[in-house]
């Protein structure tokens, strides 16, 4: 149960009488996502998720790039007002198993579009056919989001499946030259 913050309203709008935030989110599954408290790895804030889900409208050529990095809308507390766009929200019994990589050389294997690179994709991490782990991907920032998981120090190349595809291909790319920065 994680999520990224995506985008925001600057400020807090009223609902039946409580403030709140209306905000785009990035999410590994829609169906495993619960509303309840959740805190952010960069600044160890706690926020609130309210209620999620339902479906975002894209201009044309960012449809597939909303689909594929999994976006929906949701509501959380007015705490989310001062917290910055892409700060990760886990449940914090699992806050110190979230880590964050950088790479230098990328390798699609598939059907890619520019528009994708600046969203973070929802993927699952693999070295040498053993998975690691599940995060996102942003190949405009060069890192990528791991939770639950590490990219053991020998390993040099990593491959990342998307966990939604399109047009039925298996999308993939490959990273290398990995290292481990923090929040």
């Amino acid at each position: 149960m994680s999520f990224i913050l995506v985008e925001r309203e600057k400020r807090p709008i009223k609902l039946r009488r409580k403030k709140v935030i209306p905000s785009t989110i990035s999410v590994l599954n829609r169906d495993t996502l619960v509303d309840g408290e959740y805190i952010g790895v960069r600044s160890h804030q706690r926020v609130n998720l309210l209620n999620h889900g339902g479906s975002l409208l894209a201009a044309p050529e960012f449809r597939d790039a909303y689909y594929i990095s999994n976006m929906i809308p949701a509501t959380l507390d007015e705490g989310a007002a001062q917290i910055e766009n892409d700060e990760v929200f886990v449940d914090e019994k699992k806050l110190s198993k979230v880590k964050r990589y950088s790479f230098e050389n990328y390798i699609f294997t598939d059907v890619w579009k520019d528009t994708f690179n600046s969203f973070w994709v929802p993927c699952s991490f693999s070295v040498q056919n053993h998975r690691i782990g599940s995060g996102w991907l942003k190949v405009s920032t060069k890192e990528i989001i791991l939770l639950e998981g590490s990219i053991p120090r020998q390993s040099n190349n990593i491959l990342v499946n998307f966990l939604l595809s399109l047009w039925d291909t298996k999308n993939e790319v490959m990273l290398d030259n990995l290292k481990e920065i923090g929040f």
